[in-house]
């Protein structure tokens, strides 16, 4: 419910009671804007018993890849908005949204290292030092890594830093379907922290949003999206490990690791390829995912892999969650809901979920692109 202040000034009250009613008002239509940037959906998820999730903020338009510096500053990227943003948190609340860089052509991804930011464009990895205490007057960017292709299908990039402190980036196929000539896309890379050195970790790699190591392994798992052009559901999104450098996951021959692909199969069999750890669903657009490696939630949720699914283009409506995954002794894996609501009863879209980030805290943040917003869940019992 809205409140009205009436403002009453000693001297020709009624016109001077007018303009201040007329004042509130657009304090209050200003406001109201603000809160339409996003819809505050936190509430409304469906999280575990034990959990809660709240919003954080929907103040940060077309919400991405999200990074903890050192201060607790929570950086995020963005994707058509070209922004990134900084927010500043107070005893877990968010107290400031800035803008803080703007007019980048798809900075999606970004990631800390050594208390500088680095942003992935469509074409570029560019590094911010000291970036926390420059946060109202950012540094000039330095180029770490320039010339990538400029394709406008699958232009997100996203990158991490792993173990061995090299930077790991996924090169995309540029396409919907097609074959790759030498080591050209459909690939993750890394490089050394300057750009120099890059060398191929993963090959048939169509499309990946998120990538994690595992703690006790340090293995890399990333998910991968499968092809739309196949309306078959049986094709279905993945998540993967790498084991060796230059190993190859099947893009464009292989579906799903047993489903040879009608274009291209003939070429290769399945069988050349390393196959799912996990089948993720069709069209379910996996994308943000990473370890929980905290002690704050229970031993169950420990070491499960929490993956961003950001949902089908299309009806029937399917991902639009985050989902958790779990192996046993064997390997098998186990995939179970943690957070659900992105869709309503009638399957019309409240939000789409991109990215998770877990905090020092033991707490997780998801990103909502839709709504550019951030919630975080926590596990409070």
């Amino acid at each position: 419910m809205v409140r009205l202040i009436q403002i009453v000034f000693p001297e020709k009250r009624g016109m001077r009671t007018t303009w201040a009613i007329l004042f509130a008002l657009l304090i209050v239509g200003c406001a109201s804007s603000v809160q339409r940037h996003g819809v505050p959906l936190g509430e409304k998820l469906r999280v575990p018993a034990g959990f809660v999730v709240e919003t954080l903020t929907t103040l940060a338009p077309n919400a991405r890849a999200m990074a903890e510096g050192p201060r607790g500053t929570v950086f995020v990227g963005s994707y058509a908005a070209g922004n990134v943003y900084a927010l500043n948190l107070e005893q877990g609340r968010v107290i400031k949204v800035r803008t803080l860089l703007k007019g980048l052509a798809s900075p999606t991804s970004i990631a800390m290292r050594d208390g500088a930011l680095f942003v992935a464009t469509t074409t570029q990895v560019l590094r911010y030092n000291g970036i926390e205490d420059r946060l109202d007057s950012p540094p000039a960017p330095i180029t770490v890594i320039d010339g990538l292709l400029n394709q406008r299908t699958h232009a997100a990039r996203y990158f991490s830093f792993g173990p061995d402190g090299k930077l790991y980036l996924n090169l995309s196929a540029p396409c919907d379907l097609c074959e790759p000539t030498a080591d050209e896309f459909a690939l993750i890379v890394r490089f050394n922290l300057d750009g120099s050195e890059r060398e191929v970790i993963a090959r048939g790699v169509r499309n990946t949003g998120g990538f994690d190591w595992r703690p006790q392994s340090g293995e890399l798992w990333f998910t991968q999206t499968e092809t739309d052009e196949l309306a078959d559901s049986r094709v279905s999104e993945e998540l993967n490990r790498v084991t060796s450098p230059g190993q190859h996951f099947g893009f464009p021959y292989c579906r799903s690791g047993d489903i040879k692909d009608p274009k291209f199969g003939d070429k290769r069999a399945c069988n050349e390829f390393v196959p799912p750890m996990a089948k993720l669903g069709g069209h379910t657009a996996p994308l943000g995912m990473g370890f929980y490696k905290g002690s704050a939630f229970p031993s169950e949720f420990r070491n499960n892999i929490f993956i961003a699914r950001h949902g089908s283009h299309d009806p029937p409506r399917v991902g639009y969650d985050v989902v958790r995954v779990q192996f046993d002794g064997s390997g098998k894996s186990t995939i179970k809901p943690f957070v659900e609501g992105f869709l309503d009863e009638k399957n019309n879209v409240l939000g789409r979920p991109v990215g998770v980030l877990m905090m020092r805290d033991g707490s997780m943040l998801i990103s909502d692109d839709q709504n550019g917003a951030i919630y975080r869940v926590r596990y409070v019992r």
